[in-house]
């Protein structure tokens, strides 16, 4: 379950963006944090000015993992806040723990011997096959079955969509997640390669997108309520155990598709499009955070890092039996 907090600076990491939808709790909790490592009461807004470049810029250095880098931009801003470079630290070192939902509880574990049902999400370029295929290798080598699957599936309806996707047959929104929702049954419920019966096996399962997708996609242009009540209330479509959202700037996804496709599709087409998309998604996190178990991904930082993190979050979920 995502925190409040955490959708807000994913969503957009301005000061006068998450100011205006913070509520009082994390208010509170944000003020706390500051005081307790600089014992200085500031004015709120460069409490959450100092926040949010510790979710921003900060992570950025971090994330280089070049301690040159690090010091040199962390000494930039203890100069600018009028804070010592430990002080800075501490908050930096220490801001992450804001992002625990004090709402929320923490995701059920599985035994080691249950399969996993694992979707992941994203704009077109953001590097789910990727990642997908990173982490389908790194449970292999810990002696697990994983399967890989896709949607829309290699089946007739699936073949519709596609066409429609390829911009090759031209359908309403309504219609195209009509299509989805039909493909996503089979998806489950087919006796040879279907969810359920994979799970049955043994066999966890990593799936290039899933309902998020119809909801992000379709809901920009049809009644999005309608989409999520007709595939969560689908007694035959099963919940996934996590979801994962690789976050990516749009443009940079816009600039990968257009690099690495001859021809593209309905969704990539328009910047602005995927812009949407992307805060669509957001929306439809906010609604479902109290239901699905889903986590977002910084996925503009090195390949690596995205993926030792997403590995970390797969295995929270797994009880060991030892």
């Amino acid at each position: 379950m995502l925190s409040n907090l955490l959708l807000l600076v994913l969503e957009n990491p301005t000061v006068e963006f998450v100011l205006k939808r913070l509520d009082t709790i994390d208010k509170r909790r944000l003020e706390n944090w500051y005081e307790r490592s600089t014992h200085i009461a500031e004015k709120f807004p460069t409490v959450l000015e100092t926040f949010l470049w510790c979710c921003t810029d900060g992570e950025y250095a971090a994330d280089t993992q070049n301690p040159e880098i690090f010091i040199g931009t962390f000494e930039s801003k203890a100069k600018e806040l009028g804070l010592s470079m430990e002080i800075l630290s501490n908050l930096f070192f220490t801001h992450a723990t804001l992002f625990d939902d004090h709402k929320s509880g923490i995701a059920p574990l599985k035994d080691s011997n249950v399969p996993l049902f694992i979707v992941f999400e994203g704009l077109d370029g953001s590097g789910k096959s990727t990642q997908i295929s990173m982490l389908r290798d790194k449970l292999k080598l810990m002696g697990r079955k994983v399967y890989v699957t896709a949607e829309p599936t290699n089946s007739a309806t699936g073949g519709l969509i596609r066409d429609t996707l390829s911009n090759n047959y031209k359908r309403e929104p309504s219609e195209l997640a009509g299509l989805f929702l039909t493909d996503r049954i089979s998806h489950n419920v087919n006796p040879i390669w279907g969810i359920k019966k994979i799970l049955k096996d043994g066999s966890d399962i990593i799936c290039d997108r899933y309902y998020y997708s119809s909801f992000a996609y379709q809901g920009l242009g049809s009644d999005l309520q309608w989409i999520i009540d007709m595939n969560l209330n689908c007694p035959q479509i099963i919940k996934p155990d996590l979801c994962i959202y690789l976050d990516v700037d749009p443009h940079k996804c816009k600039k990968r598709v257009d690099s690495e496709r001859t021809h593209l599709e309905i969704f990539e087409n328009d910047e602005k499009v995927m812009e949407q998309t992307r805060m669509q998604f957001f929306e439809v996190f906010k609604k479902l955070n109290t239901t699905e178990n889903i986590r977002v991904i910084d996925a503009n930082r090195p390949i690596n890092v995205v993926a030792d993190e997403i590995l970390t979050i797969v295995m929270s979920l797994i009880k060991r039996s030892d």
